[in-house]
């Protein structure tokens, strides 16, 4: 299996992802998870893989206590959400990966620099109230979500920030 999904850019899956939420917003399911005038897109990190002996070059790694090294793979994952329905409709993900050149591990703050502005332009005519954790709480993202917002407003007018913590 990892012969077969590795050398695959999972870039190349974002077209496939987008073009089931335009058949959603032509069927008018989408619509069903307006709320409040728009579509709440919670935003989080989780992890997808882990292990002291499997690894390859976008592992992240910890060094634990014991002296090993554990590798392990994460994503900031984003889905439109609707409080009353238990279904949710999930949008491409981020791989949060050490980056090209870099020794340090990525993290979740820095995969949402590369997340939202892609699901921007994915959906930019979608009015979005982003919904994430405190980890988001911090000055640069709320700056990030803010330039995002004005982009919009100049261009489309439609993209509405929200912080909920």
């Amino acid at each position: 299996m990892r012969d077969v999904l590795d050398p695959v850019n999972p870039e190349g899956l974002r077209p496939a992802f987008t073009n089931i939420h335009r058949q959603l917003q032509r069927q008018r399911v989408l619509k069903g998870y307006q709320y409040l005038g728009a579509y709440l897109v919670s935003v989080d990190g989780t992890g997808q893989f882990s292990s002291n002996n499997v690894s390859c070059e976008d592992c992240c790694t910890r060094n634990l206590r014991n002296g090993e090294k554990k590798y392990y793979h994460q994503l900031l994952g984003a889905v439109i959400v609707h409080p009353d329905k238990s279904n949710v409709l999930p949008l491409f993900p981020e791989a949060i990966t050490r980056q090209d050149g870099e020794n340090k591990n990525d993290c979740e703050r820095n995969a949402s620099k590369r997340l939202l502005p892609a699901e921007q332009k994915d959906f930019s005519k979608l009015k979005i109230i982003i919904v994430e954790d405190a980890l988001a709480s911090n000055a640069p993202h709320i700056r990030l979500i803010k330039e995002l917002s004005r982009k919009l407003h100049t261009c489309f007018q439609t993209f509405r920030p929200c912080l909920s913590v």
